[in-house]
This record gives structure tokens, C-alpha cells and sequence, in this order.
């Protein structure tokens, strides 16, 4: 409270939003490169990352498969039902 009280501007009082790092950050590496190599089953992944002693939950390794998969391929997107062209 006593930040707020002594700030000068409002641009004072704020933060930088900057992700806080997780026991999962140093074995994104791997996930990354297993999710390419085409395994995506999380219940593969994680025992894998607890063989290496990484005590990870399971719900940390499922929420990064989650954001890999999210992201579309390289390739172009495919055609909306919308914009099919008709035969």
C-alpha cells in the first residue's frame, strides 16, 4: 500500500507482467522436440520427464502439450466450409 501512497504517476504503481519460471522451463527442450518427433501423448511424456528426476505434475506437462498442439503448422491453414469451392 505504501508504493500507491509514495507513487508520483500511475505508471509508477505498475508491474512488468513477466511469466514467473516453473520447474518445467528446463525441459521444454525435450517436450518440444518429442512433440516434433510426433509423440504427443502426455502419458508418455511425463513418465519420461520423472525418469530424468523432474518431479513435474502431471497437469504442468499436459497444460505445455496443450499450448504445442494450439500452435498451427508451418503450412497454410485450411479452407473454411465457407470458402470450399464447389464441384
Amino acid at each position: 500500500m505504501l508504493r500507491y501512497a509514495s507513487a508520483m504517476r500511475r505508471q509508477d504503481t505498475l508491474h512488468d507482467n513477466q511469466p514467473r519460471p516453473n520447474r518445467l522451463d528446463r525441459h521444454k527442450s525435450h517436450l518440444d522436440r518429442r512433440f516434433t518427433e510426433g509423440c504427443t501423448s502426455v502419458t508418455q511424456l511425463h513418465p519420461e520427464l520423472v525418469a530424468q528426476v523432474a518431479p513435474l505434475a502431471y497437469g504442468m506437462v499436459r497444460a505445455s502439450i496443450a499450448t504445442l498442439r494450439a500452435v498451427p503448422p508451418d503450412g497454410p491453414p485450411p479452407p473454411s466450409a465457407r470458402r470450399t469451392e464447389r464441384a
